[in-house]
């Protein structure tokens, strides 16, 4: 098992400019060492729960250093009529502005992002505290490859 260490060694800090004070303020947060486990674990088709925020963890390089992480909300199974086995999803923007799916031939979705692909391909689909754990494990390869 891998194991990172928090940010910094010594805790994950950062600061918040606010618009009324003219003073940086900057806060330290000491965050519990975890052990990693050395692969990924995405969520399983199966395990999908409706209107429920999943993380897409995608890699913009071959050697995965090179992340991206994006909001999506799980919006169903088959949800057109020649469908089998396809899961969607919606960007977290529009769903959260109360924009829904609706079928193509409807059309309303042009205000969303709507993710459709096969139940068999959910590998990149996290829950927040694996994604999270597959971005340490994309910190501890950088900083491998810095030495």
């Amino acid at each position: 098992m891998l194991q990172y260490k928090p940010a910094f060694d010594e805790g994950m800090c950062y600061g918040r400019l606010r618009r009324r004070q003219p003073a940086f303020r900057k806060r330290c947060y000491d965050f519990e060492s975890r052990e990693l486990k050395p692969y990924s674990e995405p969520v399983s088709a199966s395990d999908l729960k409706e209107g429920v925020i999943y993380f897409f963890i995608n890699f913009a390089d071959d050697a995965m250093l090179l992340p991206t992480m994006e909001p999506v909300v799980f919006i169903g199974r088959n949800l057109d009529a020649n469908d089998a086995g396809v899961v969607y999803f919606q960007d977290i923007d529009s769903y959260q502005q109360g924009v829904r799916y609706c079928s193509p031939a409807e059309n309303k979705n042009e205000n969303a992002m709507i993710y459709s692909g096969s139940e068999n391909e959910t590998g990149h689909v996290f829950e927040y505290e694996h994604a999270l754990e597959e971005l340490m494990r994309c910190a501890l390869r950088r900083r491998t490859m810095r030495k």
